[in-house]
């Protein structure tokens, strides 16, 4: 039972950092951050069977210290303070996943499929609407995108569980299919390479222990995923209702100049966009 409540206030803390701009608002963020301060303060410790993986555990705290040591050399004090704040949250949200694995693994991806469903068709709505690049309860359609090619690749790595029974499958499957048309609709370039990426390490982890039906199946599953986003994507730069659909390759490009400039720390000054 404490696993399962403590899996519940995982799936409780993704839930509403889907809302309220995707996060960003200012309620929404409290919500998540009591959230996860009430969920830590009640499960101090992590289950006493529970030992952390090496690998991933010096990963997080290498990655954590040059996070710290960026902020220490930033000339915007208070906006590194708030990088490290959500750095921590996430890292609270990692910790307190990390120690039920068992229990998160039978709450989440339901949790996930309704989340995904709904945001995907709220998209479809809005977009039906008149919005030329909806973006459900987030504040940019990338952001939805992003969101929605996680959820995607998660069901569809849950349907691979051969002990699954034929109705949950369906339900994945519609939940997977709204999904993409949420995705389809936002046109985001990111979430289609996310989702192809997505898919062809989901294929390589997974092709010697599935049978040759179930291989067809999947390939056939991620041919149409792909073929669906990249609909997407080139309807939406076949539209005029976007002005904004080129400028995101000079975010990238001014993006990458501060990656070079400083790969570790990050940058300690503004960079203009060219």
């Amino acid at each position: 039972m404490r696993g399962i409540v403590r899996a519940a206030c995982v799936v409780a803390v993704v839930a509403v950092a889907t809302l309220g701009e995707g996060g960003a608002s200012a309620w929404s963020l409290l919500a998540q951050h009591l959230l996860v301060a009430a969920a830590v303060s009640v499960f101090a410790w992590p289950a006493a069977d529970f030992v952390p993986s090496r690998g991933p555990t010096t990963a997080w705290l290498t990655f954590a210290l040059l996070a710290a040591a960026g902020a220490v050399a930033a000339p915007y004090a208070y906006a590194a303070w708030l990088v490290l704040v959500e750095i921590a949250v996430f890292g609270a949200v990692v910790w307190l996943a990390s120690g039920t694995p068992a229990a998160l693994a039978r709450v989440l991806p339901p949790a996930v499929a309704v989340l995904a469903a709904s945001h995907g068709l709220a998209a479809v709505v809005q977009r039906v609407s008149g919005s030329p690049r909806p973006a459900s309860t987030f504040l940019n359609p990338n952001h939805l995108g992003a969101w929605l090619a996680a959820a995607v690749l998660l069901l569809a790595g849950h349907q691979l569980d051969r002990s699954l029974a034929l109705r949950a499958r369906a339900g994945y499957g519609v939940a997977t299919v709204l999904a993409l048309a949420g995705i389809l609709v936002t046109g985001s370039r990111g979430a289609a390479l996310g989702v192809a990426l997505g898919a062809i390490a989901l294929i390589g982890l997974t092709w010697s222990t599935v049978s040759a039906r179930a291989r067809r199946v999947m390939l056939s599953g991620v041919a149409v995923a792909i073929l669906t986003v990249a609909v997407g994507v080139a309807v939406r730069f076949r539209s005029d209702d976007d002005p904004y659909r080129f400028h995101r390759t000079r975010i990238w490009r001014a993006s990458s100049r501060a990656f070079i400039e400083s790969p570790w720390t990050g940058t300690a000054g503004m960079v203009p966009l060219p």
